[in-house]
């Protein structure tokens, strides 16, 4: 594993959850932890954002936007992944 994919792997660790980085409120849709809300992106659905919070993942059934935690808090926030790494590995 490369210097850089180290980095991302503790980033990903140290994060919060997926949820905390999510707008509004996140509604638990069903046992298997998946949760749904307005997408911050296409502003479409009180469902069609979709989140896992035990895989660190999100994605819009409308826009298609996805990825992890990380691409969520960029995106969300407007910043890039060094500065989440000053953020939450003090980088």
């Amino acid at each position: 594993m490369s210097a850089l994919q180290e980095k991302f792997k503790r980033l990903k660790a140290a994060m919060p959850s997926i949820l905390e980085f999510a707008p509004g409120e996140m509604i638990q849709k069903t046992e298997t932890e998946y949760y749904g809300s307005l997408c911050p992106f296409c502003g479409q659905g009180k469902d069609r954002f979709l989140a896992w919070p035990n895989a660190g993942r999100f994605w819009c059934r409308k826009c298609g936007q996805g990825g992890d935690v990380i691409d969520l808090a960029m995106k969300v926030r407007g910043v890039e992944s060094g500065d989440l790494m000053k953020t939450y590995l003090n980088e």
